[in-house]
Order: C-alpha cells, then structure tokens, then sequence
C-alpha cells in the first residue's frame, strides 16, 4: 500500500449503552466493571427504542438507558485529518474516549494500526505539577515508549516549541494555566505516534500559539504521515486542518463527507 492509502483506523459497528444520569460521572473503573459485567452477563437483557432512537428502558431491571454511539462507522488512513463534528452531547468525546481506550464500547469493534496519542482539552493534566517542565518531557516520553536517547533528541524542539525556555527547570506547579498547556501541547505534538486525537485542543493559548499549533499539525500530517481525529466547533479551524469530516447526531454517524457538505448538513441539524 502507498502512504495515502494505509488504513491506520477502522471502526465497525461501535456503540457505547450509558444509563441514564451517569454518563458525565463515569470513571475508567466504571467503564472496566462495566465491560467485565458486560462479559459475563447471562441473562440477556431485552431494551425498546423510543422514537428519538436514544433511550433504551431494560425490560428486567426497570432502568432508562441511551445510547451515547449508535453503531458508528468510521475510517481514517495515514496522513488524513478527519474531524468529528456534532451539537454537545451527539457523541463525539465519548467515540475518542473509546478509540483511545479512556472507556469501552458497549459493542462493535475498534482496530488501531499504529500508536494513538490523545490530546484532550485538559491535555494540561497529564502533566505532573510536582515535576519540572523539563523533568515532566521525560516522564511522559516514557509514558509513550520513547527511549532516553529519543526523548533527548527532540527536547530541545520541544522547549522551543512551547516558548518556555527560561520556565523548563521551574516546577510546573508554578506555571499559569497557559504555559502548562502549552508544555502538554509541545510534548504530545514530538511524541513518536502515528495517530493524534485531539478534543478541542486549540484553545491552549494566545492567537500566535493557536496559529503556530495549527501550522505544526498541518506539518505532522501532509510531511510526516501523521493522522489526525479532530473534534471542534471552530470551523475555520476544522478547514484549516482536516479535508473530510463526519457528523454525529444523537450518537449515530454519517457516512464521510468534504468540510463544506458535513458543515452544510450540521447547520440543518
């Protein structure tokens, strides 16, 4: 296969079952007793689709459950950015969760082709506050798998990326909201991954950051075959990154479409 052309993820049929009033409070504990409940669940429990095609009521238990994914389908190759888009609450963070394995799809398949890293809006908390800003490049390199050789080869791009130049040996303690997301942001951007997710991230500083994060992803994707799920409201953000997009409404999933013909169809929404 051409670079153009590997598929590097393939979702099938994915569907994630909340209960009603509890979606906002699930945990990965949660979502890992649920999956092993689900496993080896006996009983088969029956539920009836209201006219909406979201609130499921079990038959056995009496409780109101819906549907956060609805049998999604969706596929991204390498060098592609494809961006998720939807109204809040159509699904689309619960389908990076489940791509990322932050929580577990209810039903369906989920197949990765290479490394995933997540960028999330709190991308600042995987960063620990404890730890300097140089001293936390190195721990989440190796979060990453990337050797001490690796990491040292990149941490000069890194700082320079994030600005932070006179801040990289200050406990991240004492940094401001922004230069903390700024670090997060330049470290995951330097990983060795092939797949970024990334839920709202351009909001990790002022308009020259914003610019230069986008400039550095439009970089990663078109010269290094990098591939991209982006979740935004922003449009011209979307256009400036991605060249195809789906639309999720009520957790269910349209087929692939070009940037203007997906927007088109979420402002009819």
């Amino acid at each position: 296969m051409t670079m153009s052309k590997e598929l590097l993820i393939q979702i099938k049929n994915l569907s994630k079952i909340y209960k009603y009033g509890t979606i906002n409070y699930s945990t990965l504990v949660d979502d890992f007793s649920e999956f092993i409940s689900n496993s080896f669940q006996k009983n088969k429990i029956y539920m009836n689709v209201d006219k909406d095609n979201n609130l499921f009521f079990s038959e056995t238990k009496k409780k109101k459950y819906f549907y956060a994914l609805n049998s999604v389908n969706l596929e991204v190759k390498r060098g592609e950015a494809v961006a998720i888009i939807g109204k809040n609450g159509s699904g689309k963070t619960t389908l990076v969760k489940c791509i990322s394995r932050i929580c577990y799809p209810t039903s369906g398949e989920i197949v990765l082709y290479g490394k995933v890293a997540p960028i999330f809006l709190n991308i600042s908390s995987i960063i620990n506050p404890e730890l300097t800003g140089k001293e936390n490049i190195y721990l989440i390199g190796a979060m990453y798998k990337m050797t001490k050789e690796e990491i040292e080869e990149k941490i000069d791009n890194i700082i320079s990326f994030s600005e932070l130049e006179k801040f990289v040996d200050t406990p991240v303690k004492r940094y401001s909201t922004g230069m903390n997301s700024r670090l997060a942001f330049s470290i995951i951007v330097h990983l060795n991954v092939d797949i970024f997710l990334a839920d709202e991230i351009l909001s990790v500083g002022d308009q020259a950051f914003k610019e230069k994060c986008i400039f550095k992803l439009n970089d990663l994707i078109l010269n290094h075959g990098k591939s991209l799920i982006l979740i935004s409201h922003e449009r011209e953000v979307v256009k400036s990154i991605c060249s195809r997009a789906y639309v999720l409404e009520n957790g269910i999933c349209t087929e692939k479409n070009n940037i203007k013909e997906a927007f088109d169809y979420y402002e009819k929404i």
